[in-house]
């Protein structure tokens, strides 16, 4: 299943930046401007506050064929979100002895391929094991799989790159550690799913995905095409398997963070490690734990997912020191939530400052911004052949997830016209991230570039500004 991708690695639109301080709210009003705007048939929107609902909204239409009115306990696809529920369930596990975060996955699984034996569970869950993203392009949607027939389609291809090289969203990763789950059990990953997790914790709206069976309030999924929206292909609830095969309601998703908030998962200091960032090679981090993004608003630590699939899009965002959770469920494929989930969280929240936007400024390293352009130039003229480009995005680069985003790069920002400095900070591992105004054939994005101590390019990311600006010509209309 799809997540929102991060920055750092993806051209994402970032809404938080109409973000206001925290005394204002996003009101129905704002929501229903914002689905006009997305193209949204429809949406749940639910906040949660100290295990206390505040808000909850059903807007637009469930059904558009037969005009059914979206209801605020409507039931929609989680895409990506199941990876937190997963990623608990191996917690638990861990807690009853029976596997170690941290021990090669091979003394479970003892036939597997000499080269995926020394992977962990900790490797698979937060996705630098180099695990095949077997969902983009080997595994067939409209196919029911056994779950050893979708092993078998997986394990046809070598990891992309040794583990802890590089971070690279991957479901295949999820695949596996559900394989290891089941090994370890002597039962399916389903079973111990429902058991361990939606029962245990009274998930009374929580379902793990099954085509045929009836749900009542279950909405049907839209994509958007050239010829408006259209009826989403259903994925097989086999092929999302432990990376994205739950369908819930809104206000069950938010018990569902309430759970973590109140220790519930596990122990204290395993369900901790869920939200430790992922580390890499070379002294590196990246902010993903085990089923969640790690994130900041303002003074404010956050933990969220999204979630898409081909007729759905979800977002979870949680503040845990406040205990407060906004869930978004939409009937729309491919939006990422993010963003207006930040939004919606902000007006619940004191402190958070209102944006403003980064003025250009005298560049204090020309050199460097000569060779950041060069080794950008080189990245999208020889892909991860560049030697201008640091092992940690060639082997991202490997990947197939790596190969659309720097393929997003070659059309979106092209050969850059013009980079001034807008600002640069200091990172681990000697790093720098250095972010531009850029100007390319049509547009104007914000680049960050994460360089090297030794000037090679580790990490990129963009968001958009709007429209070059023009300069008016004398024949020009005024």
């Amino acid at each position: 299943m799809k997540a929102g991708f991060k920055a750092g690695w993806m051209l994402t639109l970032v809404l938080a930046a109409g973000m206001a301080s925290g005394q204002t709210r996003v009101s129905r009003e704002d929501l229903v401007r914002y689905m006009e705007g997305e193209l949204i048939p429809g949406m749940t929107v639910t906040v949660m506050r100290n295990g206390r609902l505040v808000e909850q909204y059903g807007l637009g239409y469930a059904d558009l064929e037969n005009k059914v009115r979206m209801h605020p306990d409507a039931v929609l696809e989680v895409g990506s979100v199941t990876k937190m529920y997963f990623a608990a369930l191996i917690l638990r596990l861990v807690e009853q002895g029976k596997l170690n975060l941290d021990a090669p996955i091979g003394q479970y699984l003892p036939d597997l391929p000499e080269s995926h034996r020394p992977l962990t569970l900790r490797r698979l869950l937060n996705h630098t094991s180099g695990a095949f993203e077997y969902l983009g392009g080997i595994a067939d949607f409209r196919r029911d799989y056994s779950d050893r027939e979708l092993m078998e389609v997986f394990l046809k291809r070598p990891l992309d790159y040794a583990p802890g090289e590089a971070w690279s969203y991957s479901n295949g990763g999820y695949l596996l550690a559900g394989q290891v789950a089941a090994k370890v059990t002597g039962k399916g990953w389903r079973e111990l799913l429902q058991a361990e997790v939606i029962d245990r914790l009274g998930l009374k709206e929580t379902w793990i995905q099954q085509v045929p069976r009836l749900i009542p309030r279950r909405t049907r999924g839209y994509a958007l095409t050239a010829r408006g929206q259209t009826n989403a292909e259903p994925i097989r609830p086999s092929t999302g398997n432990t990376a994205g095969s739950i369908l819930a309601t809104g206000r069950d998703v938010a018990r569902w963070a309430e759970a973590w908030f109140e220790g519930r998962i596990a122990r204290s200091d395993i369900q901790r490690e869920a939200f430790v960032p992922a580390q890499l090679a070379r002294g590196r981090t990246f902010n993903y734990g085990l089923g969640w993004f790690l994130d900041d608003l303002g003074p404010y630590k956050v933990a969220e997912h999204g979630g898409n699939t081909f007729g759905y899009s979800a977002s979870l965002y949680t503040v845990p020191s406040e205990r407060l959770t906004v869930v978004i469920l939409t009937n729309a494929a491919g939006k990422n939530l993010s963003g207006l989930s930040a939004r919606i969280a902000a007006g619940y929240l004191k402190g958070i400052p209102t944006p403003v936007a980064e003025i250009v400024k005298p560049d204090p390293n020309p050199a460097r911004t000569d060779a950041i352009r060069e080794a950008f130039l080189d990245l999208i003229r020889n892909g991860v052949k560049s030697t201008l480009i640091d092992p940690e995005l060639q082997a991202f680069g490997r990947t197939q997830r790596g190969f659309q985003i720097l393929s997003a790069y070659r059309t979106q920002i092209g050969r850059p016209l013009r980079m001034q400095f807008l600002s640069e900070r200091k990172m681990e591992a000697g790093d720098t991230m250095v972010n531009y105004l850029v100007d390319t054939a049509e547009n104007r994005l914000v680049v960050s570039f994460r360089v090297s101590a030794d000037g090679k390019l580790v990490r990129i990311g963009a968001e958009p500004r709007g429209p070059r600006p023009r300069v008016r010509k004398q024949t020009d209309p005024a």
